[in-house]
């Protein structure tokens, strides 16, 4: 080829492309400019998400105000669920990345191919809308911007195209059945099918109101609620049917609720306000090593008499590693303590013989009542006589022991070889009983050589404290000395 025919050719060349650069290349945007509401979109201004897909059941998403909680409700009939709302602070943080001026890589006729249609509806009614598509390009996804702001197209970081799939909404669900639905705790319940737990929070912490009625451990009481807010669901099954024996929830092995009060507490009737239960039924095991368990959780709105759905109830596989800490027990919440006072706090004490004080609701008897009074010199006199200093140390331990000790043990069915000694009322420096209580002894435990020393024994309500060493030893030898008079 001839040099004349060499450069005609590269010449045609060199002009084809030129061409084909401005033929192929994109469009300019006509709708840069930033559009206000997405550039401040902001969870906290958002009421409802509805998300919609060709050929499958839309999603949506809302905030139940009372309970500042986000729920997602997903496929046919979709069954409401709590979400993670990290991944939605997330989600909306990443589209309004998009609301300033348009990138210019990206132009009004970028194809977006298919696409989740978003539609936001504001706090104030207000509503607008994205196409953001299911496919990325260079790793963006394209979000085309409806409404007033019709044609632009921006490119959006952060995978977009996976987020708003059905899959990603779906795993937007919280993987608990408990999660934070009001602002305090009032009321915690757990049962199987051999013993249960109920909890009450009064105005001085928490009460045990069944099976017994005593004041709660307030930092055991909290061990109780975060080990159920730790359950973990492995699996869940939207379209089960609940009543289905195999899972074994219609008589289950384990329940538990929570009762929430709602942070604006409105009045529902009844001056309760509103409050929210959240529910957890355990039932079989999902495989042969029982590592997932069937259950079933939902949440209730409680106003007044009346209740109320606010999510579930779905069918799901709990984790049984998360499940077994959870302790219905009553021993496991009941204060140690016998009394939440300090012993400055008694100003008298009256006490007698009783052989029967354990079987019955702590009362003095009518005779043999024996009275200590607190001196000016912060000592004891017995029955107003001298005051000495063997009952004075006596009492003054028996008064650390009940309100500055915990006990070894705690029971709510009698001890084993339990015998009745006293009956003991305390009485505060202004006149009102404090605290009656029952006093009595058990057998110290067989160490292989013969028993141990002998446990004192404080029965309160219904419950009994078993108290062992030292200081229970000389409380139990001060008693019986008194009462031998």
């Amino acid at each position: 080829m001839s040099i004349r025919a060499l450069s005609i050719a590269l010449a045609i060349t060199l002009a084809l492309a030129v061409a084909a650069f401005f033929l192929l290349r994109p469009t300019a945007s006509t709708g840069g400019a930033a559009v206000p509401w997405l550039q401040n979109l902001d969870v906290n201004g958002i009421e409802r998400i509805e998300i919609s897909w060709e050929n499958r059941p839309p999603a949506v998403l809302r905030i139940v105000r009372p309970a500042d909680l986000w729920l997602v409700e997903t496929g046919q009939g979709g069954i409401a669920w709590p979400i993670n709302t990290g991944n939605l602070r997330g989600a909306v943080r990443l589209l309004s990345q998009l609301g300033g001026p348009a990138d210019p890589t990206a132009s009004a006729d970028t194809a977006i191919g298919a696409a989740a249609a978003i539609t936001f509806t504001m706090r104030g009614g207000a509503q607008h809308r994205l196409e953001v598509g299911m496919l990325s390009i260079g790793g963006r996804t394209p979000v085309r911007i409806a409404g007033d702001d019709a044609g632009q197209t921006r490119l959006a970081g952060g995978d977009l195209a996976r987020v708003f799939t059905p899959e990603g909404i779906e795993a937007w669900r919280l993987k608990a059945p408990f999660v934070p639905a009001g602002s305090a705790i009032d009321r915690i319940e757990m049962r199987t099918r051999g013993r249960g737990t109920v909890m009450e929070r009064v105005s001085r912490g928490w009460a045990l109101t069944e099976p017994v009625r005593v004041a709660a451990d307030p930092a055991m009481a909290q061990v109780g609620v975060e080990r159920l807010m730790a359950i973990q669901v492995a699996q869940f099954y939207p379209g089960a049917d609940a009543a289905d024996p195999a899972y074994g929830l219609d008589d289950p092995v384990a329940r538990a609720e929570l009762l929430w009060r709602t942070p604006d507490a409105r009045d529902a009737g009844g001056g309760q306000g509103i409050r929210i239960i959240e529910r957890l039924r355990v039932g079989n095991a999902v495989d042969p090593a029982a590592t997932r368990v069937y259950a079933i959780a939902e949440g209730v709105f409680i106003e007044g008499e009346n209740e109320r759905p606010l999510y579930g109830p779905l069918v799901l596989a709990v984790d049984r590693a998360t499940l077994d800490p959870v302790d219905p027990s009553p021993t496991f919440y009941a204060a140690r303590r016998v009394l939440d006072i300090t012993p400055a706090d008694v100003g008298s004490l009256r006490l007698a013989a009783d052989q029967r004080a354990m079987e019955t609701e702590p009362a003095l008897p009518r005779e043999g009542v024996i009275e200590f009074e607190r001196t000016l010199d912060r000592r004891w006199s017995r029955d107003g006589g001298p005051t000495l200093s063997e009952t004075s140390a006596g009492i003054d331990l028996l008064l650390q022991v009940l309100s500055g000790e915990e006990a070894t043990t705690l029971e709510v069915d009698q001890p084993a070889g339990l015998r009745s000694l006293a009956t003991i009322a305390l009485v505060s420096p202004r006149g009102p009983v404090v605290a009656e209580l029952a006093l009595g002894t058990v057998p110290g435990p067989d160490l292989g050589v013969g028993p141990g020393d002998p446990g004192l024994v404080v029965k309160s309500g219904s419950v009994y404290r078993i108290f062992r060493g030292g200081d229970a030893r000389a409380v139990l030898a001060w008693l019986e000395a008194v009462l031998r008079g």
